[in-house]
């Protein structure tokens, strides 16, 4: 029966040169928009490895000279601005709705809109590029408890050590920066060198990723004295995590009316709030990926919208043609399944003839020019893709896509040819004889 259905198609390909033509094209061109958006959706599936849940940033303005009589320059010093931020901080701490408070410098949360990198010696010798979150050595800092950090090892809450917010010689590093360090994730105790002082692993604790729609890379916690603070306050970051089951909305109406005018202090002075959610927002936005999903997901409805439509014409008119032949068949007791399987199999040999093709013209491309990162940012010019993720791999990245895109063109042209197959093979056979 497949001979048959074999010569009849060859018999056919004039009729079909053209719809083989359209698959080439709309299967190179689909297998190109796939990729971004595969790429992108394997990125964000990532677990960010903190919950975002219940997380805020507390902005801040400053005070100064051009403030008038806002501006009170006595507060206008290093000593008092000290004592104020541990005052806000403190005034957080006690709500009742707030389970921890973190304080760091503004590079030292997720999504953040600023970046701070370094580089770590490890034991032999060569250097490794990490990022940073740096916190300030103030009484109740709690970064762990504010990101909802894990312990590599356990899986359970990480809980600094007290000695970490009391000197320079410590350092917390992600799960991947261990492996990285050392090979294992074991390395709490464990010496490394950093800004050429030798510094004492605190702990190990799983890795978070710094934009949600892209790869964790290796990071640090650190932590420095309070008085670097910085005078502008655009430089730091004040960080809290509500407790499980408080209201958000009710939260922040009993905030802004009871808490904020005890925020207020010296030249500081409430600026608003700003949640994890809304900062992961805005920085896949800034970074180009929302508008990237965006125009790939439009070019890839733009080729299968081609694919379906080339189909479902080329086999109306082949259903309408064939009439007589189907008549035949189903008078010699051929089954309307059987009948409907002709079409489906001419369909998948039309579909995958053309993505063979579309294979070795996309496999050409990526042999010689290579898949550059989806989305460039500045980070991709420091960090070496982790080979743990399908996606940093040449030849898997080049397999997933490529199953995606033939999936997606068979199942799109099996659905295009359904309707004129099931008007064919519903006619009778004496109405479809007739025309013989």
């Amino acid at each position: 029966m497949n001979r048959i259905i074999l010569h009849q198609f060859w018999n056919r390909r004039r009729r079909n040169i053209w719809i083989f033509l359209e698959l080439l094209l709309a299967g190179y061109f689909l297998w190109m928009v796939l990729d971004p958006i595969c790429v992108l959706t394997a990125d964000r599936m990532i677990s960010r490895g903190y919950n975002p849940e219940g997380i805020y940033r507390l902005n801040l303005g400053i005070y100064d000279e051009t403030s008038g009589l806002y501006y009170q320059a006595a507060d206008d010093n290093d000593e008092v601005r000290d004592r104020k931020f541990q005052l806000i901080m403190k005034e957080l701490a006690s709500c009742p709705e707030v389970a921890s408070v973190a304080f760091g410098i503004s590079s030292c949360f997720p999504n953040s809109n600023s970046w701070d990198g370094n580089r770590l010696l490890a034991p032999d010798s060569s250097e490794i590029q990490i990022q940073v979150y740096t916190y300030y050595q103030v009484d109740g800092n709690d970064p762990a408890g504010v990101l909802g950090l894990e312990d590599a090892l356990t899986g359970d809450s990480l809980r600094l050590p007290p000695t970490f917010f009391r000197s320079d010689g410590q350092i917390a590093i992600s799960e991947q920066l261990a492996r990285k360090l050392f090979g294992t994730p074991k390395a709490v105790g464990r010496k490394v060198r950093y800004n050429g002082y030798a510094v004492e692993v605190a702990a190990v604790f799983r890795d978070i990723k710094h934009f949600d729609a892209q790869q964790p890379v290796p990071l640090a916690l650190m932590s420095q004295p309070l008085s670097r603070v910085r005078k502008s306050i655009v430089w730091q970051s004040i960080l809290f995590r509500l407790k499980p089951g408080v209201d958000a909305g009710v939260f922040r109406n009993r905030f802004e009316r009871e808490v904020v005018p005890r925020i207020n202090q010296g030249n500081f002075y409430y600026a608003g709030l700003k949640s994890f959610a809304d900062y992961s927002r805005e920085a896949t936005f800034e970074a180009g990926i929302t508008g990237k999903l965006r125009l790939s997901y439009g070019l890839a409805v733009f080729a299968l919208l081609c694919i379906f439509m080339g189909i479902f014409g080329t086999f109306w008119m082949h259903a309408v043609d064939r009439r007589p032949e189907l008549g035949v068949l189903r008078s010699l007791g051929a089954s309307r399944g059987a009948v409907a399987g002709r079409f489906y199999f001419e369909v998948w040999l039309l579909v995958t003839s053309a993505f063979v093709l579309v294979l070795l013209a996309v496999f050409h491309y990526v042999r010689s020019e290579g898949l550059a990162p989806v989305v460039q940012t500045f980070q991709n010019d420091l960090f070496t893709p982790d080979p743990a993720y399908w996606q940093n791999r040449l030849w898997s990245r080049f397999a997933v896509v490529s199953v995606v895109t033939y999936v997606l063109m068979l199942v799109l042209s099996f659905l295009a040819v359904w309707f004129p197959v099931r008007r064919a093979v519903a006619l009778p056979p004496a109405d479809a004889l007739h025309e013989e």
